[in-house]
């Protein structure tokens, strides 16, 4: 805000902008900048409520800063004869109204509670808010770009060619109004979309979030292929909504109407393949979905081939800024097909991933229901069963699908009043995590027993590890062999075994639970 008070007048000229609009537009800029930061909560507000799902909040809140903006305006600028700095005045004070409603609905009480904890910087938030919200960044300062090269170019190129300035920066006034209309329209359709994409990709619901974007996508089709076909038919009456100029002015707009906003329909998908990428976490896809038309495409495209055709016939640059748009919307089309067609080949095959898992998850059930039936008939008088135990003896992360396999099978032995016990090797992968994976115990192989070549420090390393993660020590020995004599054969085997005993006395784990 202060950066765009301070410096209002070279900005301002960054848009080719002369005489008394420049000197109106620094003042607009001026007093709106004020309100900046009452804007930028206000959006902070606004992405909150619509997360926890009650997007009518804000729909509402931001609806009465309009009315408040719209009623305060024929007041300011014609009661007051403010002018120009009556319009910006009735804006500013629009945006902080909405600010002190947001503020006000978000502590109330049942709203949203705030603490001191609430302000504390968390690193690994900060990162995920960087992230995920670096899209959006991308896609507000391709806007910006795209702004100040499409004026930079026509005041230039505008200039040399039989329209003058003037004409195409009006009708590209005219043209951004127009397209904003389309594309907020599109925009509330894909927002609405965000949370429902978000909610089940989390959930895993590979089918739903297939489901939602259909839906979303061919609402933004219809309402982008619509709009398109009434911009192509009658781009007169579209014009004449916002007033009306000479022959050279009906000539260039219907012409800049039909050229730059022919191809707006891809325009509108790529903010569809952006804001559904950012809502589901895939913050690099939605970067270049959201740098592909704008910056990688638009700006050297209207600047090449500008030049190119002012080179080639005096005073046709100007048609370099009109074919720039559905060029780069040809190119982007591309880039988005591939991302979005390669991401949901994927989904495709996590989905099948999915039903892999769900047939393990009966197929287990039905391995604990077997054995719980088994035990029951088998007469054991001198036995109780207590506990499972998950036989992998070490974690494969990369298996997305095992940590819930592990949920599954805990709850379910836990629903029948048992415990899941978990006995991993002396350091096995996962070990330190066997609290969090939901073991109701862990017993920790010391490996001494298998092999000569052990050391018995592995025991006490054992014991150390087991006493700080809260563990048990599994006791090992190999089968007792016996000569005809009934002497000990494997004689060194039951002395490992005895000095398991003597450590465990030692260290205390012989006081907990023990497995062997």
């Amino acid at each position: 805000a202060t950066t765009l008070f301070v410096f209002a007048t070279p900005i301002i000229n960054l848009y080719g902008l002369e005489g008394h609009i420049a000197h109106d537009a620094v003042s607009y800029l001026r007093i709106v900048s004020t309100a900046f930061p009452f804007v930028f909560m206000s959006a902070a507000f606004t992405g909150i409520f619509n997360a926890s799902g009650r997007s009518k909040i804000p729909f509402t809140i931001n609806g009465l800063g309009l009315a408040i903006n719209m009623v305060l305006d024929p007041l300011f600028i014609f009661v007051f004869d403010w002018g120009i700095a009556g319009a910006a005045w009735a804006t500013a004070i629009g945006q902080v109204s909405s600010f002190i409603m947001c503020a006000i609905y978000f502590l109330k009480p049942k709203s949203f509670k705030l603490s001191k904890e609430s302000f504390k910087l968390d690193k690994k938030i900060i990162a995920n808010v960087i992230t995920l919200g670096s899209a959006t960044f991308v896609t507000q300062i391709s806007v910006a770009v795209l702004t100040v090269v499409s004026n930079m170019t026509l005041a230039k190129y505008g200039d040399l060619s039989i329209y003058g300035k003037d004409i195409p920066i009006s009708v590209f006034s005219i043209q951004t109004k127009v397209y904003t209309i389309v594309y907020s329209i599109v925009t509330g359709i894909v927002l609405g979309g965000q949370p429902i994409f978000g909610y089940n990709f989390g959930a895993k619901k590979f089918d739903r979030v297939k489901e939602a974007y259909k839906k979303v996508l061919i609402l933004t089709l219809i309402v982008s292929i619509t709009s398109t076909l009434i911009i192509q038919f009658f781009p007169e009456f579209v014009i004449s909504i916002f007033g009306s100029g000479d022959s050279l002015y009906h000539e260039f707009a219907v012409k800049s109407f039909r050229i730059y906003l022919s191809l707006m329909t891809i325009t509108c998908l790529v903010k569809l393949t952006a804001v559904f990428f950012q809502s589901i976490g895939k913050s690099i896809r939605a970067v270049v979905a959201s740098l592909i038309r704008d910056i990688v495409c638009f700006t050297p495209v209207v600047i090449i081939l500008s030049s190119i055709l002012e080179k080639k016939d005096v005073g046709s640059g100007i048609n370099g800024i009109l074919y720039a748009a559905p060029i780069s919307d040809f190119i982007s089309i591309f880039v988005v097909l591939i991302l979005t067609v390669t991401f949901f080949k994927k989904l495709n095959n996590n989905n099948r991933k999915e039903v892999v898992t769900v047939d393990e998850e009966k197929a287990l059930k039905w391995l604990i229901d077997e054995y719980i039936r088994r035990y029951n008939e088998g007469g054991y008088d001198h036995t109780e069963l207590k506990a499972f135990y998950w036989f992998e003896e070490q974690i494969t992360y990369s298996d997305s699908h095992e940590e819930e396999l592990i949920a599954f099978v805990r709850d379910y032995v836990h629903e029948k009043g048992y415990k899941l016990f978990w006995i991993p090797y002396f350091k096995a992968v996962g070990y330190h995590d066997w609290k969090r994976l939901g073991f109701d115990v862990a017993c920790m192989q010391p490996n001494y027993a298998f092999g000569d070549d052990r050391k018995v420090e592995l025991i006490y390393e054992t014991a150390k590890i087991a006493k700080e993660l809260g563990m048990c020590v599994e006791l090992e020995i190999t089968g007792i062999k016996l000569d005809e004599n009934g002497n000990v054969v494997n004689v060194k085997d039951v002395e490992k075994f005895i000095e398991y005993l003597e450590i465990g006395a030692e260290t205390g784990y012989m006081n907990t639970i023990k497995m062997y």
